[in-house]
């Protein structure tokens, strides 16, 4: 009975509901292309992952994107409010747990965001402070077993519990990341052209096992190989991954296939000095035309015949002159040593279309 005496402002939740539901919509309709089919209205920097949240691979759980799980939160939630006028002894402890679990989705979205994807989306934070300012408009309804608090202690006391929920699914998907990078990381090294190769080649030729090479293969979580300047013949695309490149599917592909995947703008020079000219990729390893592009122009052994280094990087890797030429992801860029880009394609194109590329921009 004591909680029909709590004062609960029911029509201001309504339109926080609506809000977020109107959020939610709006991105249903990115999300499925409808509107904004080409690029995802979302800031500009490095910080900004709107497109990898929006239509990513993380954007969906099994077929149902992640919008639409909001969009029908927060339309399940404006429901429970209006039915609240006449029952609210089953409708209030719904709609408290039903929060509950909102707000622990909520903190596994930004886990995910921080963990995987190394960037926000703003729109979804837009729903995800939504979800909150509903938390914070239903506590009465959860008082008891919760303390009754001024508005002051109760928004702080909310602030807090999300804080520790957002750090406890962050432990957590730090953990279950770490576990696939491992795992990741010891399928390249069994699975890289460097391996095959060594497999494929004769042994039947004893050499003394003072000359035979001590190096591992380069796609080893810690082995590189170092260019030189002083080599003949094209460059040798045995693919690699650096230290501190999160090896995701389209990486292993990558590597797969020749590519060296590299973590700083460091290492994009050092290749442009030292075994130009460098194919160099420009990716966001969740963008949804990325994954098509490599999934079907780079995913072939043709590629890595051609007379170039093959060096990729992640966009918000890169950095100085050559960040200021990429406008889209992906973009390919033939670059000599000199630092002049032979030839730059932005978005896809087949792997007939690239070859032809490289050999007319190589031709003297």
């Amino acid at each position: 009975m004591a909680r029909r005496n709590i004062k609960w402002s029911r029509w201001l939740t309504l339109l926080i509901e609506l809000s977020g539901f109107g959020i939610s919509v709006y991105l249903v309709l990115i999300s499925f292309k409808i509107i904004y089919p080409e690029t995802v209205p979302c800031p500009r920097g490095k910080l900004f992952h709107c497109a990898s949240v929006l239509r990513g691979e993380w954007s969906k759980i099994g077929p149902v994107p992640i919008s639409v799980l909001g969009a029908l939160y927060f339309l399940v939630q404006s429901f429970l409010t209006v039915a609240a006028e006449r029952s609210r002894n089953w409708v209030a402890p719904v709609k408290v747990w039903f929060c509950i679990m909102g707000l622990l989705f909520v903190a596994w979205l930004r886990a995910v965001e921080i963990v995987w994807l190394r960037g926000i989306c703003p729109w979804c934070w837009a729903v995800a402070l939504a979800t909150f300012a509903q938390a914070f408009l239903l506590y009465p309804l959860a008082s008891p077993p919760l303390p009754r608090l001024e508005w002051p202690k109760r928004l702080g006391y909310l602030a807090a519990a999300l804080l520790v929920l957002v750090i406890a699914a962050t432990v957590l998907a730090f953990m279950i990341y770490e576990r696939e990078q491992q795992l990741a990381r010891r399928e390249l090294g069994k699975e890289s052209p460097a391996v095959r190769e060594a497999k494929s080649t004769p042994t039947s030729t004893k050499t003394p096992p003072a000359a035979r090479p001590t190096s591992t293969p380069v796609a080893s979580p810690t082995a590189r190989t170092t260019p030189t300047n002083g080599r003949s013949g094209p460059p040798a695309n045995h693919g690699e991954v650096e230290e501190g490149v999160p090896v995701t599917n389209d990486v292993k592909i990558l590597v797969r296939h020749g590519w060296s995947v590299v973590a700083s703008g460091d290492a994009v020079r050092r290749y442009i000095r030292e075994e130009a000219p460098v194919l160099l990729l420009v990716f966001d390893p969740w963008c949804e035309e990325c994954q098509a592009f490599i999934r079907g122009g780079l995913e072939s052994d043709e590629i890595r015949k051609q007379p170039v280094k093959l060096v990729a990087i992640e966009q918000g890797s890169l950095d100085g002159k050559l960040s200021s030429e990429v406008a889209h992801v992906p973009t390919l860029m033939l670059i000599d040593r000199a630092g002049n880009i032979l030839f730059k394609h932005e978005g896809r194109m087949s792997t007939k279309e690239l070859i032809s590329a490289i050999e007319t921009a190589l031709r003297p």
